[in-house]
Parts: C-alpha cells; sequence; structure tokens
C-alpha cells in the first residue's frame, strides 16, 4: 500500500510539472524585465531560453561568453547557463568571471556551470563530486528556504542532475548554502549580501520538481531590483 501510494503520489507530481512546463503565459502575466542569458556553448541553454522567454514580455539576450562588446546591453537580470568545462580554466568561462565580479547589485542566477563559477569567484573550491558523476539522475535535495528564490516550494523536491563536478570548501566565502543532496553534496547557493544565486542542478529539465517555480521567483526577484523604467527608450 505505501509502495502504491507513493507511486501515485510521484504520478500526480510528474503530471503538474508536465502541466507547468507546457502553459504558456498571456502577456498579462509575463513580466516586464529584460534578461541577459550567457551562453557556455550548451544545448541546454536554449531550453533556458525557452523556459525564460515563456514567463517575461521581453525575451532573453542571449550572449556567448565570449561576447566582443565592453558593455552588456540594459538588462534587470543575468542568467549564466550550463555547459562544460571548469570554472578555474579562463578559456572555458570567458567574461563570465568579469560578469560576476562587476554586477554586484544584480540578480544574477547561475546554473550548472554557472552556480560553479559563482561559487568560484566568492573563494569556494570546485572539484570532482565525491560520489561521482551524475547525468541525467533524478536525486532528492533539501533546501533550508534561505532566501526569496525558494518562496513557496516545499523543502524536499526532485531535482535533475547533469554533473561531474561540485562545490567545496565553502565556509570562510561571502556564500551559503541554501540546498544540497544527502548532506554532503552543494545543490544550491546564495550570497549573503548579493542577489546571486547558484543551481547545480536543471531547472529547465521537465525532471526537476518545481523547476518553473524557481525561475519565477528569480525573475520576482529580478523585477523587484529592476531599474527598467531608466532604461532608453
Amino acid at each position: 500500500v505505501i509502495s502504491e501510494s507513493v507511486s501515485s503520489l510521484a504520478f500526480v507530481n510528474q503530471q503538474r510539472q508536465k502541466l507547468a512546463f507546457s502553459r504558456v503565459f498571456s502577456q498579462e502575466e509575463k513580466y516586464d524585465v529584460q534578461l541577459i542569458l550567457i551562453d557556455h556553448y550548451d544545448s541546454y541553454t536554449y531550453n533556458l531560453y525557452d523556459a525564460l522567454a515563456n514567463i517575461c514580455i521581453n525575451p532573453p539576450i542571449v550572449l556567448t561568453k565570449d561576447f566582443e562588446d565592453e558593455t552588456l546591453p540594459a538588462h534587470d537580470g543575468i542568467v549564466l547557463s550550463p555547459g562544460p568545462g571548469r570554472p578555474s580554466c579562463p578559456t572555458d568561462m570567458g567574461r563570465t568571471l568579469d560578469i560576476l565580479a562587476q554586477n554586484p547589485d544584480t540578480p544574477i542566477l547561475g546554473v550548472c556551470l554557472g552556480h560553479q563559477a559563482m561559487a568560484h569567484v566568492y573563494g569556494a573550491r570546485v572539484d570532482v563530486t565525491a560520489t561521482g558523476p551524475a547525468h541525467g539522475r533524478i536525486h532528492e535535495i533539501q533546501h533550508n528556504n534561505a532566501d526569496d528564490l525558494w518562496d513557496g516550494i516545499p523543502s524536499r523536491i526532485n531535482v535533475t542532475r547533469y554533473h561531474s563536478l561540485s562545490v567545496h570548501n565553502i565556509e570562510g566565502t561571502p556564500l551559503k548554502v541554501s540546498a544540497w543532496h544527502d548532506d554532503t553534496i552543494v545543490m544550491a547557493i546564495s550570497h549573503i549580501d548579493r542577489p546571486h544565486y547558484g543551481l547545480q542542478f536543471h531547472p529547465e529539465s521537465i525532471g526537476t520538481a518545481f523547476g518553473p517555480h524557481l525561475l519565477h521567483n528569480f525573475v520576482k526577484i529580478c523585477q523587484k531590483t529592476s531599474k527598467h523604467l531608466q532604461r532608453d527608450p
């Protein structure tokens, strides 16, 4: 009976997740923010793009990590995509590390490699995950509701992981751990003073419960701190 109940609950959650990803929002429901999406040459970038474009009036501006313009276009928030490589390798990161360092007041969401880049910039160590690679694996994580990114999300959810590296030695940095797997693997971080957030897992994956909700919460944070009224017409 217990097994059947668990299976039924998992099925219901899966159907809810599919509905959340398939829903198309009207213009009136969308957020009036302009996001920049930094592409680390990853196939998941455009899954993130689609998920964000579905909830924002203005589709994200996509820039590759090696973009050549001196300054970023006007924006209210930045999303750092997943991608291959290590944050300690300059050729893997392009201008991403500078973007993190030069935009302390701008809401930034790092996903997978973007999350690791954030940890690296703020002094944590990024190294091989102790339990080995997790590619396309769905695992339960727990969060502590440490910031607005987790508003309205149950404390335990299933998420989709695609990574072989993870964040270590966060003590002594200006970061805090906001979610973890098996009490040991850091799955989300945030800065104690800045609106900078990192997710090791993929919120754009249909296998991540409450993935759209997480993205909504980030865009809400962008809207809250938005300077879009000061943009050039």
